[in-house]
This record gives structure tokens, sequence and C-alpha cells, in this order.
């Protein structure tokens, strides 16, 4: 028997159940398959409800909106890189992460080479550079905030079985894919080895292409549903990406929301 699983769902919409009518609206358009994405923490949710949340968030100095370009995007070149983990990791680090630690050395991060050819903008931003550092260093709080509201959803999922999502499936799984395709009279079966083209990185991406070869059929979403409904009809309701971290769920009915989480506004 599969445990329930507690995972968590992030949006900008405020539901109370689930439904299969937005599949195509959230971020991410399906990238990894047809049903609800899920993620084990609320770092994972943060990012779905708020992508580029960095560059999304205000800074707020002594109480004071920074809605400058100076913050909100030359200097965040570099935050995008290296803070992004720290600050969607846990939905409690907006409030406790160190900000003003965090933008006095993002400030010195040399952007000289990067605009080497525009002495106007380098001066000006130099500029803004020593305005800002001085009033962080008097500043008694730097906090982020969201510009718009977004929801974490906290959530229980009780599968009937999951599938792994990766290019070493077993032959008995094989074997169970090869049975459904010829109920289904799909007209093509899975050989053993599997056929990957080089670019297939899981067994769901070779899935996808096979349909969308047996059905003539260029539109990415019409396959990516045939391919997710596929699976669900062999007995696998929920797909675990491992290089995405995350979960797809092919059967909204094995979902229930525990727990709304707002954040922003």
């Amino acid at each position: 028997m599969t445990p329930k699983l507690k995972l968590f769902h992030g949006s900008k919409k405020r539901f109370d159940q689930f439904s299969n009518h937005f599949h195509y609206t959230g971020n991410g358009k399906m990238r990894s398959g047809w049903g609800m994405y899920f993620g084990e923490d609320t770092g994972w949710a943060m990012s779905i409800a708020s992508p580029n949340l960095v560059f999304n968030y205000i800074w707020v100095i002594d109480g004071e909106k920074c809605y400058t370009q100076y913050i909100n995007h030359e200097y965040l070149y570099q935050l995008d890189w290296d803070f992004p983990g720290v600050i969607i990791r846990t939905l409690d680090a907006l409030e406790q992460y160190d900000w003003k630690k965090v933008l006095l050395e993002v400030i010195d991060f040399p952007l000289d080479d990067w605009f080497e050819n525009d002495e106007k903008w380098l001066s000006k931003h130099n500029e803004y550079k020593d305005l800002l550092r001085k009033k962080l260093q008097v500043a008694k709080t730097v906090e982020l905030l969201s510009p718009y509201s977004f929801f974490i959803y906290e959530v229980e999922v009780t599968p009937r079985r999951i599938f792994f999502n990766e290019k070493n499936i077993s032959e008995k799984q094989r074997k169970l894919f090869n049975q459904q395709l010829k109920r289904e009279q799909r007209k093509f079966s899975i050989p053993y080895p599997i056929d990957y083209l080089p670019n297939e990185d899981n067994f769901y991406d070779y899935l996808h292409r096979r349909f969308s070869k047996r059905y003539k059929s260029d539109s990415y979403y019409d396959n990516t549903r045939r391919t997710s409904l596929f699976l669900l009809r062999a007995g696998f309701d929920l797909m675990y990406m491992d290089n995405m971290k995350e979960y797809v769920l092919f059967d909204i009915s094995r979902v229930k929301i525990l727990k709304v989480i707002e954040i922003g506004g």
C-alpha cells in the first residue's frame, strides 16, 4: 500500500479544490506531464507561485519601499545566482533572513566587466551604490515584500501507485505498459532495450514521442495529455520527476487540501 504523502502546491489563485480546467495556466505549462504539480516543501511551492521570486519582490528599508531599478534590477543579477536557494527554501526565511547583510554584500559585486562600454551607466551605478550603502549601514530593518498575494497549499495525496520517471524502468513495467498499449490498440510497443533518442532524459519523454508519432500530432499539449492519461490507465496515478524534485498527479481525486497560507499582498 502506497503511503499518504504531505506535499505542497503554489498558486496566485485562492481555491477550495483542485480542477483539471486550469492545467495549462500555471507556471511551467505542463513541463513534466499533464496533471497537478506538487513539491516536497514550501520553497518549491513559492517558486511555482512566484517565479523569479527575487525579481518580483520589493525591498523595504526602514519602512520605505524601494521600487528603483537600482535595487530591483542591477544588483539582482548577482542575487538571482547566489541567493534564491536561501530565499525560497522556507516560508519563514522572508522574515528571519538577514537581508541587510545580503544587500551590503551584493552592493560590492563588481559589474564593471559586464558594462565596460557604458561609462555613463557605470558612473550612475557607482553613485547609487554609495548612497545605498550609507542608507543600509544605519538601517534598522530591511525586509522583502511580495507586490501581490499568492497562496501556498499544504495537501495530502493518497496515490495508488507512483511511477518514478527515469530511463531505467523495470522489465516488469515495460511488459505492463506493452499490455496496456495492446489493450488500447495503440499500434506500437516498447522494445527491449528501449530505443531512446539522445535528447530523451526519461521514459516519459520517450513515451511522449511515441504518442506524437503514432497520432502524427505536433500539439505538445495533446500528446502530453495522451501520455499522462495512458500512465493513469496503466495504474500509475502519481509520477515523480527526480530532476525537478516534483510530483505530477494525474488523478485529482487523490488529493485533499489540508491548509492554505496567504503570502504578500
